[in-house]
């Protein structure tokens, strides 16, 4: 029987040339990427399982001929990794790279503590590659090549975003469920893979310890050891004197760089970076958090965001920032950071059920969103930590056996700021939480509820014409949260089951469809997406029962809006700046974009708006102020566009949508300031 999969083709080793590319991408495709079946699943589970693998590429070309890889792996920190021109070896705490052709080699960091071993490309979770696909496989078991002792498969690998196509075979041990062999060669695409060929060859024995010894060959010349970037500074109390043996921890903007450590006799600091060339990397903006854990009511903090980013000076964010060097976004060193002690805020609560009843042991996190001066939170100094000792910098404690449970030490965030809430217990889906500041003060009494787990909906996502919504996410919602940690997608039926929901007789569940969102990712789906307004549906909940079949029905946007706009004299306004609205939420940003839902009139003072949802709200704006996406004015209409600004202010009218009717004729009234400032008055 054929089946046809679609997975992610991508290379985990650096600078390689294009052949040896296509081996190396096909070889991930091996062995991650065909799990569609059991007999797959079986495959990916014996090699997860396995402690030592060896692996010899050998492939040929017009341009490369004989070029070969030898690639051991030894759990759970030993790597070999040899070209014809490189060699690493890398023992979770030296590493060696040697280049063949300079005749030189290099002493480093290990990479493995931020390249775990368990992720290189050979051992990756599968499941990271499900989440992009740009190429399609089909896989067909070849029965009568097979037999007890090998399963041979043969497969055809076709790419959306060129006119690459690779075929092949692959041998399975039957025993084992361990891939053996695998063969490959190119038969449309560019001409610089042109008659590419290859053969892996995978071996499961003992490695030798040799294997890993690290020497520099004779006559190769050692260059300077590589040494890592740092993060160093001084932690003082509020009279500036040093603080000694402090607590102080660092976390990168997506808290893939998370560590601890403590303050030296004179207060100082450091932390070593990833080292260069690794996968990992600290990107800004950064936190650092510094405290006693026996004085629960100070603490020393700051942010650093890029350096001239236009958020600097922004926000009121503590302690000095020395010399920063950084390419982008990545940071390669920070020296001379000063955290000054400073009173810091108390946050405590309790978890409860929905009967109101506590819940101990619950895990409950928090973190914190710094706005800057207007009040906004996504900016170039947004960090998604507090810095602390959790999984990637998370701060995080668990409820008494009250359901109580409390933080300290943790920064004063100011007015528009806010603290973001997650917790769980066994038992119950995850919830999340989150307020607002009204100013720099301590924060107490955040309540915290949790629903039980024990509700599964199944169903169908279409369109209101019958049309399979496919790849969809969907989600259950309770009140106004949306629970993440149970979503799903929708398969290519538009079919969906979500297990684990909150017990409620609220829950209803979304479909998420406003934004361009997809699963796996598609740069061609992408491309062909379909916006809706978010669907939502409740269920008829019965007390004892736990699983529900529903139907999600998603209104496809396609009303059609005529509009005129004109001052209060009759005048038609010529390049006005015309925008569609809805309640908040339910129309999205990118949506308005994509579909140009914001634009200016034509010479007649006239624009026409396709493709609109009939969504809670709908209205038409008129801000004289607004900023056109992607539009480039000039002459005539730039001259009108910034006189209309100068005049004009705002101006809005409803859209009263009739059943049956998809196209309105709508007369808009602009104002000026002063116009707009008397109706107000008159409507109260």
């Amino acid at each position: 029987k054929k089946q046809t999969w679609r997975t992610v083709l991508t290379s985990r080793i650096a600078k390689l040339s294009a052949a040896a590319a296509v081996v190396l991408i096909v070889s991930a495709i091996f062995l991650h990427g065909l799990n569609g079946t059991s007999t797959w699943a079986a495959v990916i589970k014996a090699f997860d399982e396995v402690s030592n693998v060896h692996i010899s590429y050998k492939l040929t070309s017009p341009v490369e001929t004989g070029w070969r890889l030898e690639l051991y792996l030894k759990r759970p920190d030993h790597l070999y990794d040899e070209s014809q021109t490189w060699i690493v070896i890398d023992n979770g705490t030296e590493r060696l790279r040697i280049d063949k052709e300079k005749k030189t080699a290099q002493f480093s960091d290990s990479f493995i503590p931020y390249d775990p071993l368990k992720e290189h490309y050979v051992f990756e979770d599968i499941l990271m590659f499900r989440s992009e696909s740009n190429r399609e496989i089909e896989l067909t078991q070849l029965a009568e090549e097979s037999d007890d002792i090998t399963l041979v498969f043969g497969f055809h690998v076709k790419s959306k975003s060129s006119d690459l196509e690779l075929e092949g075979k692959a041998w399975v041990e039957a025993a084992t469920m361990l891939p053996l062999k695998m063969q490959i060669e190119q038969v449309m695409g560019s001409p610089e893979y042109a008659e590419v060929t290859g053969t892996l060859v995978f071996d499961y024995g003992p490695i030798p310890d040799e294997v890993f010894v690290m020497e520099v060959p004779e006559g190769y010349q050692e260059l300077p050891r590589k040494q890592p970037g740092t993060v160093s500074g001084k932690v003082v109390d509020e009279n500036g004197q040093p603080a000694a043996y402090a607590q102080v921890y660092i976390a990168d903007k997506m808290g893939m760089f998370a560590e601890g450590a403590q303050t030296g006799a004179d207060g100082s600091f450091m932390f070593k970076m990833p080292p260069v060339g690794s996968k990992s990397w600290m990107s800004l903006p950064l936190i650092l958090r510094a405290f006693y854990e026996t004085d629960p009511d100070r603490v020393a903090w700051t942010i650093i965001a890029t350096p001239g980013s236009e958020d600097d000076g922004t926000m009121p964010v503590p302690g000095e920032i020395g010399r920063i060097v950084n390419d982008g976004y990545r940071l390669k060193e920070a020296s001379g950071v000063i955290l000054k002690m400073e009173p810091a805020a108390r946050i405590h609560g309790q978890v409860t059920d929905g009967e109101g009843n506590p819940v101990p042991g619950a895990w409950v996190s928090v973190r914190g969103y710094p706005a800057d001066k207007w009040g906004n939170q996504d900016h170039s100094m947004f960090v998604f930590t507090f810095a602390g000792p959790g999984e990637r910098g998370t701060v995080q404690t668990q409820t008494d056996e009250h359901g109580r449970y409390e933080f300290h030490n943790l920064p004063r965030l100011w007015k528009e700021s806010s603290y973001h809430f997650r917790a769980g217990a066994d038992g119950f889906v995850n919830s999340e939480s989150k307020f607002r500041t009204k100013g720099k003060r301590n924060i107490s009494g955040v309540d915290l509820q949790l629903y039980r787990a024990g509700i599964t909906v199944r169903g169908v996502l279409v369109d209101n014409y019958g049309e399979l919504l496919a790849e969809r996410y969907i989600y259950p919602v309770v009140a106004e949260e949306v629970f993440r940690s149970c979503q799903t997608v929708t398969d290519e039926r538009g079919r969906f089951q979500v297990d684990g929901c909150p017990v409620s007789k609220d829950l209803k569940i979304k479909a998420m469809l406003q934004h361009r969102v997809v699963s796996p990712y598609s740069q061609e789906k992408i491309s062909e997406y379909v916006y809706y307004p978010d669907a939502f549906v409740g269920i008829d909940f019965e007390p004892d029962k736990t699983i529900y079949e529903i139907k999600l029905v998603a209104a496809r946007p396609e009303l059609v809006l005529n509009v005129e706009v004109k001052n209060t004299a009759g005048q038609v306004l010529q390049y006005y700046p015309v925008e569609i609205r809805g309640d908040a939420g339910t129309i999205s940003r990118a949506w308005k974009v994509e579909n140009k839902l914001e634009r200016r009139t034509d010479v007649n003072g006239r624009c026409r708006f396709t493709e609109v949802p009939n969504v809670n709200g709908l209205k038409i704006v008129l801000y004289a102020g607004n900023k056109i996406p992607n539009e480039q004015l000039s002459g005539e209409a730039k001259r009108i566009a910034e006189q209309h600004e100068k005049e004009y202010f705002w101006g809005e009218a409803p859209v009263e949508v009739a059943a049956g009717q998809k196209e309105y004729d709508i007369e808009a009234i602009a104002l000026t300031e002063k116009e707009h400032s008397n109706r107000k008055r008159r409507k109260k």
